[in-house]
């Protein structure tokens, strides 16, 4: 009896989750492209034709979508070629990149005196204070918000004017 690509994927999530990693999104992902190759009859590893086949679903969906699915097959696809040799691992980028990196917004400084207003408008004695004094900080350095957040006072030199990110 030959494998289904649904025994395949939940053996391979089941690895990878004992390993430590959650696979939300890219395990609900396989699932469909398990269920997908299933319902299609392909019994063999997995080819770049059913990759491709699953990947560019549905027709509408934008390039990056399908892109993204791509790459979460070519993560199964290259533990499954170190299993069953005749695995074929579509290739990267076929469908474009899988990830983009939205441009960054710049304030303008009437923005910036419009958000430092508001923010200096907020309920309580500490809140005002604290969010004017990060977005200025923000502001004047170009810290993104995770970095701001992330300041302890230990990385805040004041004598020599140093802050260590």
């Amino acid at each position: 009896m030959k494998t289904t690509m649904l025994t395949r994927v939940e053996t391979y999530l089941r690895h990878r989750r004992s390993l430590g990693y959650a696979l939300r999104i890219e395990g609900e992902l396989l699932l469909g492209f398990a269920r997908f190759g299933d319902r299609c009859g392909h019994r063999s590893p997995p080819t770049n034709r059913l990759s491709l086949r699953w990947a560019t679903l549905p027709s509408n969906a934008s390039r990056l979508y399908k892109a993204r699915r791509l790459e979460v097959v070519r993560t199964i696809a290259k533990h499954l070629a170190a299993i069953e040799p005749s695995t074929e691992v579509p290739p990267r980028h076929v469908l474009g990149p899988a990830h983009r990196r939205n441009p960054p917004h710049i304030y303008t400084a009437k923005q910036i005196q419009t958000l430092t207003a508001r923010t200096s408008r907020l309920s309580g004695e500490l809140r005002p204070r604290t969010f004017v004094t990060l977005v200025g900080l923000i502001a004047s350095t170009g810290l993104r918000i995770s970095e701001a957040l992330k300041l302890r006072v230990a990385d805040v030199d004041l004598d020599h004017g140093v802050l260590t990110i």
